[in-house]
């Protein structure tokens, strides 16, 4: 792991900390939530002791069902990535062990992913149609919801995409998880695929 005062942002290089706001009128915004720590957890969800030893760590149920997502996407969360791979996303960098730990008499591995990949959050009422620019799964609320994940690409890139919310106003919230490699790449294509409503 790194120490904290090392870190950087795969976006370090564009400032995005001194860029003024843009008054957009809620159709379309772009930021990078860098920082989030991230494992990646596999394991038989059928064991009840893997479960177990899980939930007793997160406080949350492990998603069995296909591109599920259990918890809030503003705190600790679980993204269901396969049939014995989950993508834990939280805050605190102290879970890894508790976690290694619960689990340690499981045929289960615990992975600190934190500094591959950052997050991108895509929120408005042109959100849906940003992305529909740019990936070939169907991300019309519908059919891809809130509290749905799915590994796909975009614009060439392969990114994790998390629907974490839709208003009333139609406004969704997205995030985006892409590989350090692709994040200022994919960040430069979002900017101009949402550049005619903002």
């Amino acid at each position: 792991m790194t120490d904290a005062y090392l870190q950087q942002s795969p976006l370090a290089h564009l400032h995005l900390q001194a860029r003024p706001e843009t008054r957009d009128k809620g159709l379309v915004r772009l930021k990078e939530l860098p920082f989030r720590s991230q494992f990646c957890l596999r394991g038989d969800d059928g064991d009840k002791t893997f479960r177990d030893g899980v939930e007793s760590v997160l406080k949350l149920d492990v998603p069995v069902v296909a591109n599920r997502v259990s918890g809030k996407p503003s705190g600790t969360h679980i993204l269901w990535l396969g049939p014995d791979e989950w993508l834990i996303n939280c805050g605190q960098k102290t879970v890894f062990d508790k976690l290694s730990k619960a689990v340690k008499n499981c045929h289960a591995a615990v992975v600190d992913v934190s500094d591959s990949r950052t997050i991108l959050e895509l929120s408005g009422t042109k959100a849906c149609t940003v992305l529909m620019k740019g990936t070939p799964l169907d991300v019309d609320p519908a059919v891809f919801g809130p509290g749905q994940c799915a590994s796909t690409v975009l614009e060439q890139a392969h990114v994790t995409l998390h629907h974490c919310s839709t208003l009333k106003n139609g406004s969704s919230r997205y995030h985006i998880y892409v590989h350090r490699s692709f994040a200022d790449y994919l960040w430069r294509w979002l900017e101009d695929a949402m550049a005619e409503y903002t």
